[in-house]
């Protein structure tokens, strides 16, 4: 594979692709790099961890294993990336490795999406524990006491206060 000949392929592409030969150097970046990673020129003879500090040798040298990363700029929430590396080989009949693509996509949704399951999954399981303590328990007041501290606990609140409503007797309209 030659990334210059699919330049315009990777142009398109949401994600960042990145290609370096077995130096390490530069060989092709697509729009998406400099949008992610703020790096307007690249320098094709520095080595590709100088101009991009964020990447990792390790996760260029794991072949098709895809490593997930987080980039926090300042004052903005974390992005969330997913690094995916290829061999690029040439098509004599040796398969010479001669460099790396390096396709690294956007997952920040996901993985927001991913933390709201987790959310819920506690709510339940919290729940859960909070209905034993009622089936359990003889004693309604330390059943509700202990519910309380779950629920502060898992709201992170440190007070947790019930309320019982008035009933007007003539009008049955609460006071």
């Amino acid at each position: 594979i030659r990334p210059i000949a699919y330049q315009a392929l990777f142009d398109q592409m949401p994600g960042a692709v990145i290609a370096i030969d077995n130096q390490k150097r530069l060989i092709f970046a697509n729009p998406s790099v400099n949008k992610w990673f703020h790096i307007s020129e690249f320098d094709t003879s520095k080595n590709i961890f100088s101009l991009l500090p964020v990447l990792k040798k390790e996760w260029i040298q794991s072949f098709d294993t895809p490593f997930e990363f987080s980039i926090q700029y300042q004052a903005q929430v974390a992005k969330y990336f997913e690094l995916t590396s290829h061999g690029l080989t040439t098509k004599s009949g040796n398969k010479r490795k001669t460099g790396t693509l390096i396709i690294i996509s956007d997952i920040t949704h996901r993985k927001w999406q991913e933390n709201q399951i987790v959310h819920k999954e506690n709510i339940l399981a919290k729940f859960l524990e909070i209905s034993r303590y009622y089936i359990s328990s003889n004693s309604l007041h330390d059943s509700i006491q202990s519910s309380l501290s779950k629920l502060g606990e898992l709201f992170k609140v440190d007070r947790v206060y019930i309320f019982q409503n008035e009933w007007d007797a003539v009008s049955k309209r609460i006071l």
